[in-house]
């Protein structure tokens, strides 16, 4: 399929969820890089101690995670097969993020994780418009 027959298609509205969904994500995620990187109780004097080491770790996941999946959601836009991959990558370190909060938060960690699921499903169901 050619770029102007892809432009003249209209994008599906999943699509378009998909999208927004992973500037949600890239904000939220960027807001939880900040969290973990900018500590107020971490300056004093020592800005890597051992027990925060896992909270910049965590931190800068959460900004590769931000970075990436607002690429992922402009490339989405474009409607090119790279978005298409990058959607589905991003969407799955975002399901897989919020696994990690299952036992702490089990309703809010199911309920995004579906929410990520539609993304997933949504952007497989509509692979014939990223081709």
């Amino acid at each position: 399929m050619s770029l102007s027959h892809r432009l003249k298609r209209k994008r599906p509205g999943i699509v378009t969820y998909a999208a927004v969904m992973m500037f949600m994500l890239a904000g939220f995620a960027s807001i939880a890089a900040l969290a973990g990187l900018v500590r107020p109780e971490g300056f004093d004097g020592f800005w890597i101690q051992t027990e925060t080491v896992g909270l910049v770790a965590y931190g800068l996941f959460d900004l590769i995670l931000a970075i990436g999946a607002f690429y992922a959601g402009l490339r989405i836009l474009k409607g090119g097969i790279v978005g298409f991959g990058l959607g589905l990558i991003f969407a799955a370190m975002g399901a897989a993020r919020w696994f990690l909060l299952i036992v702490s938060a089990p309703v809010a960690a199911l309920v995004v994780s579906f929410l990520w699921f539609l993304v997933i499903v949504g952007l497989l169901m509509n692979v014939d418009y990223f081709s």
